[in-house]
């Protein structure tokens, strides 16, 4: 005569094959309900098919059809596990997305009028030098400005550095006063000789200093990314129409640094980068400047065609560096990307990086290279750990139609009283 438990456990397992439930699961939940009543949960599966065996003779008339149950049901298993973490991985991202969705609206929310509709109007006549130059005896000419490692939102305190250096907002903002004074007075300078209509800004990256680029960075930042990102916009923004009172055209080329990047190192593709929406917000804003003309793909890399002259645009995060400038670092970079362009048959004259905030120019046989400056200038970091620090530039340079880049200049961007 049966005991009431084992007419229970058999009545769980007639339930459970009536609702189709598979056999691996029939005996997970028999030993669960049932521990005690069997010597393991081995014993306890071979007790349950056999009674499955019994009841249900033409379901499991041979071991294979047994065999090929449990083949289809851990693949039933397998799928339910990788729909779940589909689904986890799909609401993490959708999470993310309406987070930064909602903060950039707040940011959007504060943010001042843009003067960029006005400041135009407000500036005087461009002067290009054209009327007071014979145009048959003057040769004209194009202002380049590399324009990197802006690093908005950065905080340097005199405290931290001891009085080295200091970095937040503000001064940002007079920094990018400073930046077009200075393009302003070489360029009226350069056209009393020659006359200068167009300007290439070469935007190198690390246009936003980012958030979660290295452990405790939320220490070193004066605004969250998303107050980053539309700040910055405001500032390239009305640089670049002021720029229209000096030049007639003005050819923009860009590509993102690390500081923009989205998530941990080579866990997003490198154009998912916050510098990339900064260029997109500006193309859009200044869109109806159509003197203002972008080059701007998903590309790590760019070649501005000035005159014939190609310049190789690209931010130098990949190069290794020992104390300061990375002389052979930059010559290999520069050797590996003389290779590949070969594949397509381009080739470049000029080599432009950002990313080490170290400003040289480097002469060579066939190429120059010329890494920029940047405007934070020194960091904890550079100083405390290198003992490095530079004068918070970027580089301005003249290329000519026929000897290429004929002056380049430091624009100081911390000027004198």
């Amino acid at each position: 005569m049966q005991n009431s438990t084992t007419k229970l456990w058999r009545d769980l397992v007639s339930s459970l094959l009536s609702s189709n439930t598979p056999v691996v699961n029939i005996i997970d939940q028999v030993y669960k309900a049932y521990p005690k009543h069997f010597k393991s949960k081995d014993s306890c599966g071979e007790t349950v098919k056999k009674f499955i065996r019994k009841i249900r003779p033409s379901k499991t008339k041979t071991s294979t059809n047994d065999f090929d149950e449990q083949i289809q049901t851990q693949r039933e298993h397998l799928e339910t596990q990788v729909q779940k973490k589909h689904d986890k991985v799909l609401a993490g991202k959708m999470a993310i997305a309406d987070f930064v969705i909602e903060n950039c609206k707040d940011a959007l929310r504060e943010r001042s009028p843009s003067k960029a509709l006005s400041v135009l109007s407000k500036m005087p006549k461009r002067k290009t030098g054209s009327d007071e130059l014979d145009p048959n005896s003057s040769t004209p000419q194009t202002i380049v400005l590399e324009l990197s490692d802006i690093q908005a939102g950065t905080l340097i305190s005199k405290e931290s550095t001891g009085g080295l250096n200091e970095f937040n907002w503000d001064i940002l903002c007079e920094y990018f006063n400073n930046l077009f004074i200075g393009v302003q007075e070489v360029t009226t300078a350069l056209q009393k000789s020659s006359p200068i209509t167009s300007l290439h800004v070469h935007m190198l990256g690390d246009i936003v200093e980012g958030a979660q680029i290295f452990p405790g960075q939320e220490q070193h930042i004066c605004k969250d990314l998303f107050h980053q990102v539309i700040g910055v916009t405001d500032l390239i923004e009305d640089f670049l129409i002021k720029c229209l009172t000096l030049f007639s055209e003005i050819h923009v080329t860009a590509v993102c640094g690390n500081h923009g990047r989205v998530g941990k190192k080579g866990e997003n593709p490198h154009w998912v980068n916050w510098d990339r929406i900064v260029y997109e917000f500006v193309k859009r804003e200044l869109s109806k400047f159509t003197a203002i003309t972008w080059q701007l793909d998903d590309s790590w890399w760019q070649i501005d065609d000035i005159y014939g002259y190609k310049f190789y645009i690209t931010h130098g995060d990949d190069i290794r560096c020992w104390q300061g400038i990375p002389y052979y670092g930059i010559d290999r970079s520069a050797q590996r990307e003389t290779e590949l362009l070969r594949i397509s048959d381009q080739y470049y004259d000029y080599f432009m990086i950002g990313h080490l905030h170290t400003p040289s120019v480097i002469p060579g046989v066939t190429t120059t290279k010329f890494v920029n400056g940047c405007f934070p200038g020194g960091t904890i970091f550079t100083m405390k750990n290198m003992g490095v620090a530079s004068r918070p530039q970027q580089w301005l340079l003249v290329v000519h139609p026929k000897w290429g880049v004929s002056y380049h200049c430091p624009i100081y961007l911390q000027r004198g009283e």
